[in-house]
């Protein structure tokens, strides 16, 4: 037997406002992808920050797995039983940066992903490897 899914793929340009903004817009949508019926809601790469990668050198532009600034994504989350996937510049337990998608799922948990070379060591970000047409 299968299950149906519904998900909801968010188009979204990050508010001016920072992290504490862009969290309570995307709780907003949440809210309005939980009403549509979804249980999966995937938001676009950096949808926390947007893309002003020259302002990742600000420490305050990244988050980590117990950043206090995501606590409302995972009520909703735990409210609604979605899990939702947000793009943010991510630092590891060990101070890597990474730029990641985070899967916040409905127990509370945080589920990173990004992919390799995304940074260097000094959280400086690299433009995604582009190769000739084949």
């Amino acid at each position: 037997m299968t299950t149906a899914l519904t998900l909801s793929a968010i188009q979204y340009t990050a508010v001016d406002g920072g992290i504490p903004a862009n969290v309570a817009e995307h709780i907003r949508l949440i809210e309005d992808a939980d009403s549509h019926g979804a249980r999966l809601v995937v938001f676009p790469e950096l949808s926390l920050t947007g893309y002003d990668l020259d302002g990742m050198a600000d420490p305050g532009r990244w988050v980590t797995a117990k950043d206090r600034r995501l606590d409302g994504l995972r009520e909703i989350c735990r409210r609604t039983g979605i899990t939702a996937v947000v793009g943010a510049p991510f630092r590891e337990a060990d101070g890597t940066p990474r730029l990641a998608s985070l899967a916040l799922h409905p127990g509370g948990e945080l589920e990173p992903a990004s992919r390799p070379g995304s940074t260097d060591r000094s959280g400086r970000c690299s433009a995604p490897e582009t190769r000739p047409p084949s």
